[in-house]
């Protein structure tokens, strides 16, 4: 299962449709497969999902995946 933020949604929708598409695909191919680039953030509990430019910063839940943001790779890191 997978649960979106209030922010995460408002950054998901910003997005063109191509982009928010390609991000939820591999968002269901993690939750599904386990399957995706992601790694463990030193020092807090959040682990990231490399797609392309842009990173989804999320917390593993024991059934669920917590999505907190969806930024380009530049940002995605700051004030976490």
């Amino acid at each position: 299962m997978i649960e979106f933020d209030k922010q995460a949604i408002k950054e998901l929708s910003k997005l063109s449709p191509k982009l928010r598409k390609h991000i939820v695909n591999a968002l269901e191919r993690l939750d599904n497969d386990s399957v995706g680039n992601v790694k463990k953030l030193k020092g807090i509990e959040f682990y990231r999902l490399r797609v392309g430019n842009y990173r989804v910063i999320f917390k593993l839940k024991k059934k669920s995946i917590h999505v907190v943001h969806i930024l380009p790779r530049g940002s995605a890191y700051k004030n976490l």
